[in-house]
Order: C-alpha cells, then structure tokens, then sequence
C-alpha cells in the first residue's frame, strides 16, 4: 500500500494544465453548436428588462450546466494527455503553459486564429500522452483489486492551534473586519447619540425602498404581523425577525436597522477570516483575501460558519461541532432560504459520503432546533403556510424570468479588448464567467479527475470517493466549490453585477487556498522554482484579467474607517436627513388616524415605518407585486377596503425603469384613476383621496 501513496505523490494528474484548455474548447463548441433557443412567455404575468426584450431565459440555466458537464468532461479526457511524474517540474510548467495560451487565444484572438492553436494544443497534448503510455499504463494498473482511500494521497491540513492562538486569531479577524466595515462606526454614533429618524432619512431608493422594505416589515411584525399571511417578503423570516428583536432591545429608530445592517457586513467579514483562517496553513494569509472582494454579507456567512463547523468535524470527528453546523444552517435557512437550502443539501452529502448517520442526526437535531419554534409558532398564528407558499414560489418566479436581466455573453463579446477594460460591464462579464469558473476548476482539482480511468471508471470513481470521504481538506474544497456553483444560480436569477458579488466569497476562499499551496511549492525546493514561478505569475494574471482587484476596494475601506472615526470624534456626525420626506411623513400623520391604512406607490416601502401606518395590502414595494394572481389579490383587496390616502411618488426610482404600467397592469391603475382624486401636492409627490360610493 505504501508504494501506490508514494506513486499517487509522485503523480501529477493533469488537471490544471487541462482546465483552460478544456475552457477553450468549451467556448468554440458553444459558438458553433447549432442550438437556438424561442423566447417563451410565462403564464404568470410576471415582466422584466429580460421579458421586455424577448429574451429566452431557459437557455442560462441550459448553458450553465452544457458548460460545467462539456468542460468538466473535457478536462478529464485532456487531463491524462498532460499527466507526468510530479518530480518533472519543467515538463509540468510546458504542459500548463499550453493549456494556458489556448485559453488566452481564445479570448483575445480573432476565432479563427484561436481555434486554429487550441486545435494545435489538443494535438500537442494528444502526443503528450503518447509519448507517457508507460507512465499511463503503470497508473492503470494501480486500479486493480478493491479500493480503500489509501491510493489519494491526503492533502497538507493546517496544524491544530493552542486555545490561546485560537483566541488571539479570533480577535485579528474581528479587527480586520472592523477595518473593513466604515459605516458601522457613523451608524453606532447615531445609535448611542439618540439621533432621530428625521435626520437619518434620504430621498433615493436605497432608503425609501431597499431599507424602506425592511423597515417596513419590521414595523408590520412589531404590530403583530406575520409574514406571508400579513405581508409579502422575498427573505426568510429570520432577516426581518432578527430586526424586529434589535428594536425591541435597542429601541425602534432608523439608527438600530442601520446598526443592525452593519453587523451584518461586519458578520459576514468576520465568518470569511474565521472560516479562511481555520482552512489555510498559513492564517496570514487571510490578510489577502479583501484584496479580491468588496463585502461579504450575513446571508452567506452563516454557510460560510456553518461549512467551519463542518471542517471541525471532519478534523475532530466530535458531534459538538455538528450540532453547531445544523445550528448555523438552520439559521441561515430562516435568514436566506436560497443559500441555506444549498448548504443544508451539502452537508447532508458530506454525512452520507462518509457514511455517518449519527452525525447527520445530531446535524438535524441542531437545525430542528432553531427552525422547529418558529415553524410551530407560524402555524399556531396561521402563517406557515403562506410564509413557505411565497418562499417556495419564489424560486419560480425567478425561473419565470421575475427581476430577469440579461446575462452577458462571453461567446459573443470575444475576442476581448483592451478597451474594454475598466468599465462596469466589462467588470460583470469577466467576473460573471471567472467566477464559477473557479468554483469548477476547484471541485475538478480537489476530487481529482485526472485519477479516473477511462479503462475501469467506477473503479476509479469509487477509489476517488473512498479517498474523499478520508481526507477533511479535499472534502471542505469540495464543498466550497459546489456551494459556489449551486448559489451562482441566484446571479443568473437576476444577472447583475452585485449577485455575482455575493457568492464571491466562496470563490475567494478557493483562491486563497490555492496561494496557500503556493508557498509551499515556493519552499520545495530549487527545482520546483520555475513551476512555481509560473503559477505565481498566472495566477497574478487570472485574477486582474478576471476583475477581482477591481471589484475590491480594502484600502479605500480603510481609509473611509480612519476618516469616519476621526470626523465623529472631532465634529460629531453632520447628517440633516430629508426636508421633503419629512413633509410628506407629517402631513400623512396629520390627516389619518394611527392605524388607518395608507397605500404608498410605487416603490416608498419607508414611510410605512416613518408614518407608522400600515398598507392596505400585502405588498410594501409596488415592484414586487410579481405575477398576474398578486395583482388580482391587490385589486381585490382595494376594491373591498379602499384606503382614504393613496400617496403616489412621481419622482420615485422604477426598478430597472420598468413602466407602471407593465408592474401594476391597467385594472389596479383604472381603479386608482377611477376612485381617487388628487388631494394635495408635496414636491413630486401627488396624494390622493379616495372618492368611491363608501367615502365619507
């Protein structure tokens, strides 16, 4: 047995120098493959900047799975042409520097030039192969008789650290992450100074609507709201939940969400170091990874804590560290059910790979124990079913094209241009293809692929997997990796640049890891010096080509950090708020009664919270009245109660300038237009009164 290990050591397997080459060959078969596909409408009513243009929206998810099974199955065919004794550093660095310049050629040639020398590579690589028959055939034969795991060789793992090491880490990550998090320093400030919401309020969209939503809902939950049966939400219950708790201990202001939002950009810094330190022989090198990303939010950092107490237990094997991995999936399952669904599926892989029930029991334990209350206490109110209605549908009206903006495409933008360089769309397509690239590129690495024999490949494909379920660091890369390409599914959802930037944090800890093993090639040795000098520079290169610098800003959020405190210390905080805002919200207050509804259009979900009045209907933002049957349930609901007060925004932002014509459909604005008269102007704001048979 020892002498298959040392072989497997001594074996380079291929992969990386397959990778680009087989990316290459990905992207020419994508551009000539006869397949097109028809714009079809949903029957759900649902409109976006995607259905507007008649965009056949099935054809992402199509092409995101052709790309990851074609170039997954092409590396692995590629992967044994290139495959050599490891101790052949040289031959290695050949064979990567040829998978590499297909890829380069592809992207930046004109296509007939770039095929013309992938062709070429696969040749080259084709002879490679010839010429490594015997070294081929030895490998083969390794495959004989019964797998054990023995035959993969582990991987390096990070030596286990003192309780005091551990402590002193902790508070490094935390202090960086305060760096990193500026505005937590101003929001505190308004906290602790009682500052009022009146100088904390903006006219822009990203108050009246993307915290306006929130506050809005929180306000409904402290009014004995539920969500789903009272209002609509696209979060899971515990987003908003865990605001409405901050108020209750913290007081109900502007000043406590905004706290609350910074930590959890401060969170989710601090689950990325954690979870990066624990991983990585080398914690320092955390300090690289904010170089690469500009935020890391809650949403996926409690995944990112739950995936650290998951690579505890593949460590340690103790049942505590499971307990705490279903308490952390099952929060973040409540907090954002896209991402905590993906790490609860995985988890439970990982259990069963390594064919540990009572693990995967003591895991369910732990995430019953956080979601069993709040489930048993939606339904003893009614709710549970609504609330898991609208977070299960959701998904479809992603599916449907809800949101839906086009996703850039890198088969018809090529060959790539220097000129292209440094604008926000060029940003957004590197990185929107760069990143599950690395996802895929990661998970092919760390199984390995280059391993499977086309002669015996179930053989070989359970070797593999024996050898995974044994070796805790494979495994953890294995799940970083898929995490990253199943979440990437919500950036094709609504393919914007920020989505992506969401799941970056998974990618970024496979970068790091991969800088992790550079350094040790950088200390093996005088020999290994030109592989590891070409790794360095193409990975330097991989990452300003794909975007990554340009989408991080560390030192621009540590600068803002030092200005931040020093103005706080020295002038106090200087905000003033919104003159008009606050017009609106007094004169609202003057006219009803606390209590009565009013219906705020199109999109001002804030003064919900500022006026302290309820919606007439379950929605707090106009652009999320998504389908056909919600804009019935809307109407329904106006016609049976109308408020008094409809205030209508003119001047308000239009999410990705829809029209409210398409968002709101011509029977809920013909019942507007019918019942309701124009009361009073403030700004570019119009009140309306309602004027139907019931009014007073």
């Amino acid at each position: 047995m020892a002498d298959r290990v040392s072989t497997q050591e001594r074996r380079y397997d291929g992969v990386l120098a397959a990778l680009p080459l087989a990316s290459a060959c990905t992207l020419l078969i994508v551009r000539w493959l006869p397949i097109h596909f028809e714009y079809q409408p949903n029957d759900l009513g649902i409109v976006s900047l995607a259905s507007l243009a008649r965009y056949p929206m099935q054809q992402e998810i199509f092409w995101y799975a052709f790309a990851l099974v074609a170039g997954s199955l092409i590396t692995w065919g590629l992967a044994r042409g290139f495959q050599r004794p490891a101790s052949d550093f040289r031959g290695v660095v050949r064979a990567e520097v040829l998978g590499a310049s297909a890829l380069l050629a592809v992207l930046w040639l004109p296509t007939w030039l770039g095929a013309t020398w992938v062709v070429a590579a696969v040749c080259i690589s084709g002879a490679m192969r010839w010429a490594g028959r015997p070294l081929d055939g030895q490998l083969d034969s390794e495959l004989d008789g019964e797998p054990d795991g023995a035959e993969m060789a582990l991987l390096p793992a990070p030596a286990r650290r003192s309780a005091g090491r551990i402590l002193l880490w902790l508070g490094a990550a935390v202090a960086l992450a305060l760096v990193l998090s500026p505005g937590i320093y101003s929001r505190t400030y308004a906290l602790v100074n009682g500052l009022e919401d009146a100088r904390l309020m903006y006219d822009n969209f990203t108050y009246l609507g993307e915290t306006g939503q929130h506050l809005a809902w929180t306000n409904a939950i402290l009014s004995g709201g539920f969500q789903g049966r009272d209002f609509f939400c696209l979060y899971g219950p515990l987003y908003d939940l865990s605001i409405a708790g901050l108020f209750r201990v913290l007081g109900r202001s502007v000043a406590t969400y905004d706290v609350h939002w910074s930590l959890s950009r401060l969170l989710g810094w601090i689950s990325l170091f954690v979870l990066g330190g624990a991983m990585l022989r080398r914690p320092v090198l955390v300090l690289a990874l904010p170089f690469l990303l500009p935020w890391v939010t809650v949403r996926v950092g409690f995944a990112l804590v739950g995936l650290l107490f998951l690579w505890l237990w593949l460590r340690g094997g103790r049942l505590r560290w499971c307990a705490l991995a279903g308490i952390a999936g099952g929060t973040g399952l409540l907090y954002s059910q896209e991402y905590g669904a993906v790490f609860a599926i995985l988890a439970a892989a990982s259990f069963g790979l390594r064919r540990d029930a009572r693990s995967g029991l003591v895991f369910a334990a732990g995430m019953a124990a956080v979601v069993a209350p709040l489930l048993i206490w939606f339904a003893a109110n009614d709710a549970l079913a609504p609330m898991l209605r609208d977070l299960v549908e959701y998904p479809r009206y992603l599916m449907a094209g809800y949101a839906k903006m086009i996703f850039p495409s890198l088969a018809s933008s090529l060959p790539l241009t220097v000129s292209q360089l440094g604008s926000e769309e060029s940003l957004q397509l590197r990185l929107s293809y760069a990143v599950p690239a690395v996802f895929l590129a990661g998970l092919l690495w760390a199984l390995p692929v280059g391993a499977v024999s086309p002669r015996r490949p179930w053989n070989s494909l359970r070797r593999i997997t024996v050898g995974l379920a044994k070796d805790p660091v494979r495994l953890a890369l294995v799940l970083i990796a898929l995490f990253g390409l199943a979440a990437f599914r919500v950036a094709l959802g609504r393919s914007s640049l920020p989505r992506t930037l969401v799941v970056l944090p998974a990618a970024v800890l496979l970068l790091g890891y991969a800088l992790d093993r550079l350094v040790d090639l950088w200390r093996a040795g005088s020999a290994a010096r030109p592989l590891a000098q070409w790794r360095s520079a193409s990975l330097v290169v991989f990452i300003l080509m794909a975007g990554f610098l340009e989408a991080a800003q560390p030192l621009k959020l540590g600068f803002r950090t030092l200005e931040n405190t020093w103005q706080l210390a020295t002038r106090g905080m200087q905000s003033v708020g919104s003159r008009h805002l606050a017009r609106v919200t007094s004169w609202v207050q003057l006219h009803t009664e606390p209590g009565e509804p009013v219906l705020f259009l199109p999109d001002d979900g804030a003064y919900y919270y500022l006026t302290d009045r309820p919606s007439p209907i379950r929605f707090v933002m106009g652009h999320q009245i998504v389908t056909n049957a919600h804009r019935a349930e809307v109407l329904a609901d106006l016609q049976a109660a109308p408020p008094r007060y409809v205030v209508w925004d003119h001047d308000a932002y239009r999410v990705d300038e829809l029209p409210d014509e398409l968002v709101f459909g011509p029977a809920i604005l013909g019942f507007l237009a019918d019942h309701y008269r124009t009361e009073t102007r403030i700004g570019g704001v119009e009140v309306l009164r309602y004027e139907g048979p019931e009014a007073e």
